[in-house]
């Protein structure tokens, strides 16, 4: 979001017929003839107020036009015409005075006699003549656009000695709708057909009556039907200027400036109000006879809103004066640097140069621009205004024999029109004052034209010329811009041409304190080139804003540009040794687009830049000039005005380094069929401030839709010609705030009231894109443009704004308030505990009112004691008026202690014969009652329980609470094992047992020989036959349980395959090793050859040798089967 404050004001009085502003009837304090007593400006020309009577001036408002077209004919003069009315047979101590101030203050350092000074002279919105008749009263004022005045006849007064007397006018007549015609050279404004009352009893009685004249002269009153002259009677004309543009006094746009408090303060040239007052035609020679006095510098400083105008004042002497540049000290007087014609230019009385030195006429086509002509010649003159513009606290010439000041070089192939005004003021560290100008220099002048860049430096007080540096640049030169560094170095831009043979270039210089010039760039391409502005930024680089014809300026790798444009921006390290970088900006068409007025880089290095261009221009002859044109300009998406008309002011706004292009936009008329001349500059400086806010002077003609901001001091051009326009506007600033409103009042500092407090949060923030609230510990966060909150609890809450914008240097700014939230003034008791099953008495004092929470367990909710009985802590609110009449509610908590018995038992589940603790907890003392404790009183006993077995404790704490707890000690044997053996048979192998068990061990197995393993399954081999004992253990915690089980391993067969039955007492008999299995052998056929049912291996076979088959079955039913082999 761009913000933009706009006004379009006419000199003086800025806003008769204006949309809201009112009519100026400003006294004279000694700053015009002792006859005026007040001065109004009426359109295309001027009315004053005399003792005697009324004179209107009027001018031929196409005379300006013309003037600033520059399609005047040379020595035209200007035409006037005056009216004189004057009040025949009037009381000559008739008395005027001045009512309805507008707030308004004027001053005026015209001429240098300070007898002549006026300062904060006023304005008023109605005059009145008082007794200007006997008992007869004229009042003045403005009505709906229109001046009226009314004549008040009081009780017994004689309305026919009214007569006023018309000197001047063309021709006075009444029309048949009894209007009265004056007539002028110009055309002719009226008088209405008076209207005519008497307030009787509170109704209006309308009194017939109409104008008569009398010798074509003199005016008066008729009252056919005559009137209750025992009443006041009104007699109320209404004046029209009808066939007139609806004017003010002409006033051009040069220069504006800012001040710290972000106040706007614009320079401009006003003709001047001191119009000869002879009756009829007449005309004043424009031509530099020496009765101009049309031009005076305009100061006017404006509130930051641009919604009030804090001062106007009036700066020159007789002759044409001109404002080029001003600057704000850090005193926060306003500095202004011009040129004037003036020999009577207010000067102080210890200034460096008292008198005016002059040069040549210049006037006509030699004039700066057409129609302010310099008829002795031009000196600088330099200014020192007081912070309230009441005071003319310095001033001073300088000059030479020559045209000092003037940028008049027609040498230079870049002009623009208003570049005669080119130039600069500054300041600095010690507030000594410097300007950046042109003069004729101390060389040989060759030709009338022939100029060079000089710089002046004076005292703060300027009565001392510190140091002057004319002839600065060598050859055909002007200084344009100047700056001052940290360092005290002093850098200044400009144009030179050194010969005929090539076009100019720009420079960029570098002084010492003492003017030196320590080091110096050429800014330079094959074509014409010239350096308009300059800043430094925070490490005293230094930057160039100017201008180069055909496009062909040098472009750094990593900048923005816009290829083949002409306006160049090109930045230096601050010893001018080496570039940082360069680019162009603009439309690409090889020729400039517009005239710089404004240049800044910020505290982050961005760049600000600012220009008009268009239709003005083209009234040059030159060809650079009649190509200037805002068309085609680069806006970024986000511009306040994206379209043009050719003729507008362009913004512009880089990254650091020329990265790229942050935001363009135009601003200004955008309907060019109404507005031929379009919106310009008539010369001189406008600036940036740091915040990224441009100041920004403007000469909008006659007719303009120049855009103006809701408020506006004036909102409309009354001039028949131009005004000066202002405008401000925030390309970045991020400035957050927010206003904090109660009940539609705006609250300040730290807002303190008791709950419930509703609270509007009013953004009053400038330049966020976006933004974002928290309310403090409320923990709500929106990003609404305003916020709501009702605080119903006591407490300080801080307020928080955050306002984000990603083109300004901080990007993010935070903007808090506090807001302290009081309880009523009523007690409560403190918060208790009780023990279960107790209650409380609850209250409550101070206040009026009670009203207790609705709850079950209050014995009641209406005063302010009630009985609580709570079965759970509870927190009790009630609510009272204090003796403020502060509504407020508070609470207290009633904790219910529950019963203080509990018991800890180190080990709750143990094996049998283990000790285990067991300790008490929630009081102070302690009983067991279980048989079998040591220690009955103690808080910690310890037990050896056989069996499961439960515990009981009594407990009683400080509160006398009394609690019984109980807990259990088991003894656990659920994971004793329980295991199966299984043997696994083989006849000639060793005997295996494989174990089977149920739980979740871990379990541990010995199986009775030493061997022990561990596992839920496991598988074990005897070796040896006999009996054996397998037990298994299984641990749960420190505990362990086991179990046994004997088994048998018997022996395994050792059966051989063949027996010899010899009798040599050697494998005689079929031998097993095993007595009383049962044996059964058969011969091939299956034929029992032997049967034992408890054989003793006693079988020596007495058979036939060969195979034989056996089958042992041993006493389970177990069976090994085999071959013999019988050998004799």
């Amino acid at each position: 979001m761009r913000y933009l404050y706009t006004v379009l004001f006419s000199w003086i009085c800025f806003a008769l017929f204006a949309e809201n502003q009112p009519v100026s009837f400003v006294s004279n304090q000694g700053q015009w003839d002792a006859s005026i007593r007040y001065r109004m400006q009426i359109p295309g020309g001027q009315l004053d107020l005399r003792a005697d009577g009324l004179d209107y001036v009027f001018y031929d408002t196409e005379y300006f036009q013309k003037l600033h077209d520059n399609t005047l004919p040379a020595n035209t003069p200007l035409r006037l015409h005056g009216v004189k009315v004057r009040f025949e047979g009037a009381s000559p101590s008739t008395q005027l005075a001045g009512d309805l101030p507008d707030g308004v203050s004027r001053n005026y350092f015209l001429g240098n006699d300070p007898g002549r000074w006026a300062s904060d002279v006023k304005g008023f919105g109605e005059v009145r003549y008082r007794d200007l008749y006997p008992g007869i009263d004229l009042r003045l004022f403005a009505h709906h656009a229109t001046i009226k005045y009314e004549f008040i006849v009081r009780p017994g007064a004689d309305p026919s000695l009214i007569r006023m007397k018309y000197e001047g006018a063309d021709d006075l007549s009444v029309s048949t709708q009894g209007n009265l015609q004056i007539k002028t050279t110009f055309g002719e404004f009226r008088e209405l057909n008076p209207y005519n009352y008497q307030e009787i009893k509170g109704k209006t009685q309308l009194v017939r009556g109409h104008f008569t004249v009398q010798d074509k002269r003199v005016v008066s009153f008729h009252l056919p039907d005559g009137y209750d002259k025992r009443e006041s009677l009104v007699i109320d004309p209404e004046l029209i200027f009808a066939t007139f543009s609806g004017s003010y006094a002409d006033n051009w746009g040069h220069t504006a400036t800012y001040d710290a408090d972000g106040n706007l303060l614009s320079g401009g040239s006003a003709n001047a109000q001191g119009f000869p007052v002879t009756a009829g035609a007449y005309q004043l020679n424009y031509a530099g006879n020496g009765n101009g006095n049309l031009w005076d510098v305009a100061i006017l400083k404006f509130n930051p809103t641009g919604t009030r105008l804090l001062y106007a004042t009036y700066l020159g002497g007789t002759q044409t004066d001109i404002p080029h540049s001003l600057i704000v000290s850090a005193q926060g007087d306003l500095l202004i640097f011009g040129t004037t014609s003036s020999k009577n230019f207010p000067v102080s009385t210890n200034a460096y140069q008292k008198t005016f030195a002059g040069g040549t006429q210049l006037s006509g086509p030699d004039a700066p621009l057409n129609g302010m002509d310099y008829a002795n010649g031009s000196d600088i003159f330099i200014a020192r205004l007081s912070t309230d513009g009441k005071t003319l606290k310095a001033a001073t010439y300088w000059g030479t024999e020559s045209n000092d000041g003037l940028n008049l070089n027609s040498l230079l192939n870049i002009r623009n029109y208003g570049d005669a005004y080119r130039g600069e003021i500054m300041t600095d560290a010690q507030d000594n004052i410097l300007v950046a100008t042109t003069t004729p220099g101390q060389i040989p002048l060759k030709r009338p034209d022939q100029l060079t860049a000089t710089v002046l430096k004076f005292s703060t007080d300027l009565s001392t010329l510190l140091w002057g540096k004319p002839n600065l640049m060598a050859g055909f030169s002007g200084a344009y811009g100047i700056r001052t560094g940290k360092s005290g170095d002093i850098y200044v831009c400009g144009a030179i041409r050194d010969n005929f043979e090539k076009p100019e270039d720009g420079w960029v210089a570098r002084l010492d304190a003492s003017g030196t010039i320590k080091t110096s760039q050429r800014l330079a391409t094959a074509n014409a080139d010239v350096a308009m502005l300059l800043d430094l930024d925070q490490a005293d680089n230094v930057y160039v804003f100017g201008i180069s014809d055909n496009g062909q300026y040098p472009v750094t790798a990593g900048t923005y540009s816009n290829r083949n444009s002409c306006q160049f921006i090109h930045a230096f390290d601050p010893a001018l040794s080496k570039t940082l970088f360069s680019t162009v900006i603009g439309s690409g068409r090889r020729k400039p687009d517009i005239a710089p007025t404004a240049f800044l880089v910020n505290e982050c290095g961005n760049i600000y830049l600012a220009g008009w261009g268009g239709n003005v221009n083209h009234t040059l002859d030159s060809p650079i000039a009649l190509a200037s044109n805002t068309t085609g300009l680069p806006v970024t998406s986000d511009a306040f005005q994206k379209t043009t008309d050719g003729s507008n002011f362009y913004l512009a706004l880089l990254e650091s380094n020329a990265k790229s292009l942050l935001y363009g936009t135009f601003f200004g008329n955008t309907v060019s069929s109404r507005e031929v001349r379009g919106d310009h500059v008539d010369g001189g400086t406008s600036r940036f401030d740091k915040k990224g806010f441009v100041y920004q002077a403007v000469c909008s003609c006659h007719p303009s839709s120049f855009p103006t901001t809701p408020g506006a001091w004036s909102s409309a051009n009354n001039s028949s010609n131009c005004n000066n326009a202002v405008f401000k506007f925030d390309i970045d600033n991020l400035d957050v705030r927010f206003d904090i409103v109660r009940d539609g009042v705006k609250q300040s500092d730290t807002v303190t009231a008791c709950a419930p407090l509703k609270l509007q949060f009013v953004n009053a923030s400038t330049g966020g894109k976006s933004y974002e609230w928290n309310l403090g510990n409320l923990d709500r966060s929106t990003n609404a443009v305003s916020a709501e909150y009702t605080f119903t609890k006591p407490g300080t809450y801080t307020i928080s704004l955050v306002g984000r914008n990603p083109l300004s240097c901080k990007k993010e700014a935070l903007y808090q308030r506090v807001i302290r939230v009081t309880e009523a003034g009523f007690q409560i008791r403190r918060d208790t505990t009780i023990c279960l099953g107790g209650s409380v008495q609850l209250s409550a004092s101070g206040g009026t009112g009670y009203r207790w929470q609705t709850d079950p367990t209050l014995s009641s909710t209406a005063i302010p004691n009630p009985i609580a009985r709570p079965e759970k802590s509870t927190t009790y609110t009630v609510e009272a008026t204090d003796a403020s009449g502060c509504k407020g509610q508070k609470s207290v908590n009633v904790t219910v202690q529950p019963l203080p018995a509990k018991i800890t038992v180190s080990e709750p589940v143990i094996c049998s014969g283990q000790e285990v603790t067991l300790r008490a907890e929630g009081g102070t003392t302690y009983r067991w009652l279980s048989a079998g404790v040591a220690d009955s009183t103690s808080a910690t006993i310890r037990v050896k329980p056989g069996a499961t077995k439960s515990y009981t404790v009594q407990v009683r704490d400080t509160k006398g609470c009394m609690g019984i707890a109980t807990a259990t000690v088991t003894i656990d044997e659920s994971f004793r094992p329980e295991f199966v053996v299984e043997k696994t048979f083989d006849c000639i192998k060793p005997a295996q047992v494989s174990i089977r068990v149920k739980g979740d061990g871990p379990f541990t197995w010995q199986f009775g020989n030493g061997d022990s393993l561990s596992g839920g399954a496991v598988r074990y081999t005897y070796v040896k036959p006999g009996t054996y004992q397998i037990t298994g253990s299984a641990t749960r915690g420190s505990c362990t349980l086991t179990s046994s089980q004997s088994v048998t391993i018997e022996p395994p067969l050792e059966v051989p395959n063949a027996v010899t039955p010899n009798g040599d007492g050697k494998n005689d008999a079929f031998v097993i090793g095993v007595n009383g299995l049962k044996l059964d052998v058969f011969n091939r056929w299956g034929k029992a050859v032997y049967q034992s049912a408890s054989y003793q291996n006693d079988w020596s076979p007495s058979v036939a040798p060969g195979t034989y088959y056996y089958l042992i079955t041993f006493p389970d039913g177990k069976q090994c089967k085999s071959w013999l082999q019988v050998v004799n």
